[in-house]
């Protein structure tokens, strides 16, 4: 009865994020389409100098997770880019980063809580000196997406640069669904 206590609270806790990240990319985009072309900020330039990718992969620290960290690592091994520079958070998938060959920037552990600004602040800053520093192209996370108890996905996003919307009426949509 405790495990099943402990995992309906996680399962909570999973699920309950997602209205806050689906608004927030909402707002993201409704800002971003209302950018002027010409004077695009520095995370929002495409570049094509260095042709490398900054790869963050996110795992747990421990195990016992099911298949989270092997689904993790059989995207990571599938993705035969060899320009990746790779940086991972959570210990269980650091043998697998340094099993592929890429450059290996950094690892920091993943802990058992919510991450806290001190332990986020310097990944900012890994992300902030590869990108503007003109290292790497753009930068993606690869994470995995809650579906079910069961059932966790490996998912990659784009973090940088952030994609300008083509439409116009993207701000407005935007705006209609932050009204309802």
């Amino acid at each position: 009865m405790i495990a099943a206590s402990k995992l309906k609270k996680a399962q909570e806790a999973a699920l309950s994020s997602r209205p806050y990240v689906e608004k927030l990319s909402v707002v993201t985009k409704s800002l971003t389409a209302n950018v002027d072309k010409q004077s695009l900020p520095a995370y929002m330039q495409e570049k094509k100098s260095a042709g490398k990718t900054l790869l963050i992969v996110i795992a747990p620290d421990k195990g016992l997770c099911g298949g989270l960290v092997s689904n993790l690592a059989r995207e990571v091994l599938r993705r035969e880019a060899k320009h990746d520079i790779l940086v991972t958070v959570g210990k269980k998938i650091e043998s697998t980063a340094t099993y592929t060959g890429n450059d290996y920037a950094a690892s920091f552990p993943f802990g058992n809580t919510l991450p806290s600004f001190t332990v986020v602040y310097p990944l900012a800053q890994l992300i902030e000196e590869y990108f503007l520093g003109g290292k790497v192209d753009k930068v993606e996370i690869l994470s995995t997406h809650f579906q079910t108890i069961f059932t966790q996905k490996p998912k990659f996003m784009q973090l940088l640069p952030i994609k300008q919307e083509a439409e116009e009426s993207a701000a407005e949509k935007a705006l209609d669904s932050l009204r309802k």
